[in-house]
């Protein structure tokens, strides 16, 4: 059998959340959650505007402006299904090198976790808060917020607001 050039990758460890925004939508992220680091694995510009039109739950459309929706975001709902399972796969050491974000979760303070529902144009976000006093803020559609709420309280229990 032949070898490979990557170790097997791990994949009972790890939460894949996304996708989150950032930057006015222009970045687009997942966050790769494991036990003892956070990893932001960026997209390219043309999966962020695929993934900045597509939703896992589509607006109620009829007839021409039906179609007009699913040709627009056909695309990201793709990727959507594609790139959770990729990450998965990866090895985490090819996941925590660069051009990656690793964050070790003994430098975060605190997940805030925010609905989005306190305005009418607000959106649901995840702001990490470092020891240092930094915040990173992550901005996530309103139908993956209760999932993406679950994925994280469930991993870092101690750390979720």
């Amino acid at each position: 059998m032949p070898s490979t050039a990557f170790a097997p990758a791990t994949t009972g460890n790890r939460v894949i959340v996304g996708p989150t925004f950032t930057a006015f939508g222009f970045k687009c992220w997942y966050l790769v959650c494991f036990q003892d680091a956070i990893v932001a694995v960026r997209q390219s510009f043309p999966k962020t505007v695929a993934l900045a039109y597509s939703t896992d739950t589509p607006p109620k459309l009829y007839g021409y402006k039906r179609l007009i929706w699913d040709l627009m975001t056909a695309p990201g709902r793709r990727l959507r299904r594609q790139i959770p399972p990729s990450l998965q796969t990866i090895p985490d050491s090819q996941l925590r090198s660069t051009p990656n974000v690793v964050i070790p979760t003994s430098q975060v303070r605190s997940f805030i976790l925010k609905s989005g529902n306190l305005a009418r144009y607000s959106a649901p976000e995840i702001s990490l808060e470092l020891n240092t006093g930094k915040k990173l803020i992550y901005g996530i559609w309103t139908g993956d917020f209760e999932r993406v709420c679950g994925q994280l309280w469930q991993m870092y229990p101690q750390l979720c607001k």
